[in-house]
């Protein structure tokens, strides 16, 4: 009779649970019905509107922050203080557990939740619900791994279900198995055509592998199947707008990039994630002002060289002059024609092509130890050009005689390869030199892609930028730092310097699109720190000899 007496209370206690928990979510849409009847309805009616909407939106308060929530607070506290007292008198009641683990969610109390969805599971391992909304509880909490586990039990259940291959996508996802995530979302693609979210999802799988026109074809479709709101603020759009105008920057279609910024413009009042997409197209607008610059520079330069190296190998023939000397200018000649063509393909080639050099080392190939010491002697040796760098020579020599001393000493130095002879000239003249290179010694790179020239325009830009940089502070204040480390995964490269802070100097701003195009080939992007007066710039990117 007892038992009886307990089973009819948690009953009860559920009913009146499942009554509240039905008015939570009702209340949002109350609220918008009775605003629009307001403005239509006379005078007379109007005082007792305003009282429905005001009684509605303080059961819609958090009483703590005062932040008007989408849902019935006070229903909702109802509605759980029933189900755990329904729960208390009967701890096998599967709809009151269910129902107060919903109630968690709401609350965004992931780990409660998850408790209650757990016992309901322990009482019935097939329940598909259960098993949907304690995997979406641990995405939440960021547990992808323990998700894939619910997942995987629930599509086992129910293997027609879309929207569990599409959450198992996310997981795979977010846990960077990309193949794994696209085979997931082509399968929710099979089972829910319609579905655009499945179609984006899979649109930046295929971004993240570089597959860049898969990319395109998926996003377009999300954007094609979604549609949006014309005329209110759509955030969703805006975000699969903006992951398609990247595509296209990395495509270098800056046109079509511009037309979707200029939606996003429209569909968000000018304002995404806090910035004005005025800015982001006008910044659009100027790099590809500065590549048609390059390209054009790069074509020109090309030109020149054509027309110098025919006469200097026709005088190589015939010793009309020192040999040795003319092998010199050839080859100073082709490395610049490298560095032009190297420079016209930034914006081209891809990550393969380093991947492929990494692993294919030919007869032009070198560690990057050597990579940045010539790099770092061209850097230094632009600072005996007064023609494009006399703020710099001034700083770095006060008097004639030691420009001309240091120039004379540096002929020698700069075709050594005796590491401490370099140390020490830089030390007398220039800057204290920290080399971290041990690791570097390892990883060789060929050129058949180009890419040890990548490299090598890659280091003189950024090494070009701290030895110009420290010219401005004492000399005993000036001070290099350059860094290689690797793991299993990455690679590593920083250069620190000491600068002057607050410190001008004019700069067309090309050899920070110089590096910005390399490091995008590489996956990545600098990473630039100031503090405590040392400027760092860092490229951190995929371990091109670890890559199986």
């Amino acid at each position: 009779m007892i038992d009886s007496k307990i089973n009819q209370k948690a009953r009860e206690h559920t009913i009146s649970g499942l009554k509240s928990y039905s008015k939570i979510d009702h209340s949002e849409n109350e609220l918008k019905e009775l605003k629009k009847i307001r403005w239509n309805s006379d005078e007379s009616k109007s005082e007792e509107i305003e009282r429905e909407i005001k009684e509605i939106e303080n059961r819609m308060v958090e009483p703590s922050t005062g932040e008007i929530k989408s849902y019935d607070l006070v229903n909702l506290k109802k509605a759980k203080e029933h189900f755990t007292k329904a729960i208390g008198l009967d701890s096998g009641n599967q709809i009151a557990l269910s129902f107060r683990g919903k109630c968690f969610m709401k609350e965004e109390n992931y780990g409660e939740a998850t408790n209650d969805f757990s016992k309901v599971i322990e009482l019935v391992p097939e329940d598909i619900q259960a098993l949907q909304l304690v995997s979406e509880c641990l995405i939440k909490m960021n547990k992808y791994k323990e998700a894939c586990e619910y997942l995987d039990k629930a599509i086992a259940i129910k293997p027609e279900n879309a929207i569990l291959f599409y959450k198992r996508g996310l997981c795979y996802y977010w846990l960077d198995k990309i193949e794994l995530a696209i085979e997931d979302f082509t399968q929710a693609i099979e089972l829910e055509p319609e579905n655009y979210e499945s179609y984006y999802k899979r649109g930046l799988c295929f971004k993240s592998l570089n597959k860049y026109q898969n990319a395109l074809k998926d996003i377009s479709k999300s954007i094609e199947l979604y549609g949006g709101n014309r005329f209110s603020e759509d955030f969703e759009l805006a975000e699969m707008l903006k992951s398609r105008s990247k595509i296209y920057l990395t495509l270098n279609d800056y046109d079509l990039a511009i037309k979707d910024l200029e939606k996003i413009k429209y569909v968000c009042h000018n304002e995404y994630e806090g910035n004005s997409i005025g800015d982001d197209i006008q910044e659009i607008k100027v790099q590809q002002e500065r590549d048609r610059i390059m390209s054009n520079l790069s074509h020109s330069i090309k030109n020149l060289i054509a027309s110098v190296i025919d006469p200097l190998e026709n005088m190589k023939r015939k010793q009309t002059y020192n040999p040795f000397a003319i092998e010199n200018a050839l080859k100073g000649t082709n490395l610049i024609r490298e560095v032009v063509n190297a420079m016209n393909l930034s914006h081209h080639n891809s990550f393969e092509d380093f991947l492929y050099d990494a692993k294919n080392i030919d007869d032009e190939g070198m560690n990057f130890e050597q990579v940045i010491l010539d790099a770092l002697k061209y850097s230094v040796g632009n600072m005996f050009d007064g023609k494009y760098f006399s703020n710099f020579v001034e700083n770095y020599f006060p008097t004639e005689e030691i420009f001309i001393e240091a120039k004379e000493l540096w002929v020698n130095i700069s075709q050594t390869e005796d590491l401490q002879k370099l140390i020490g000239f830089l030390q007398k003249y220039f800057f204290r030199l920290n080399l971290n290179l041990d690791e570097a010694k390892e990883m060789v790179i060929g050129n058949a892609k180009g890419s040890r020239i990548k490299f090598t325009i890659l280091f003189q830009e950024l090494l070009l930028n701290a030895v110009k940089y420290s010219s401005f502070l004492p000399k005993e204040n000036r001070s290099i730092k350059i860094s290689v480390l690797q793991n299993s995964n990455e690679i590593t490269f920083e250069v620190e310097n000491s600068f002057k802070e607050n410190q001008k100097t004019k700069s067309t701003g090309l050899g920070l699109e110089i590096i910005r195009s390399f490091a995008n080939l590489l996956k990545t992007a600098p990473k630039i720190k100031k503090e405590n007066q040392i400027y760092s710039v860092g490229i951190v990117f995929q371990n091109l000899w670890k890559v199986k």
